[in-house]
C-alpha cells in the first residue's frame, strides 16, 4: 500500500531529475558564459557592484 506509493514516487522523481539533468547543465553553462563576458567586458562596473553589494550586506547585518 502505503510504501508501494511511497516507492513508485521516489522513482518517479528519479526519473524526472534524470530527464531535466542534462537541461539545466546546458542551462547553467550558458549563463556561465554570459556572466564570464559581463566581467570580461565591464570589469569596473563589476568592481562597483560586488563592492555595493558588500556594502549592503555589512549595513543590513550590522543593524541586526
Amino acid at each position: 500500500g502505503l510504501k508501494a506509493k511511497a516507492e513508485q514516487a521516489l522513482e518517479h522523481a528519479r526519473e524526472s531529475l534524470e530527464a531535466n539533468k542534462e537541461g539545466l547543465i546546458a542551462r547553467n553553462r550558458r549563463r556561465a558564459r554570459c556572466v564570464n563576458q559581463f566581467v570580461t567586458e565591464c570589469p569596473w562596473r563589476t568592481l562597483a557592484l560586488g563592492w555595493a553589494a558588500g556594502m549592503i550586506c555589512g549595513i543590513v547585518s550590522f543593524k541586526r
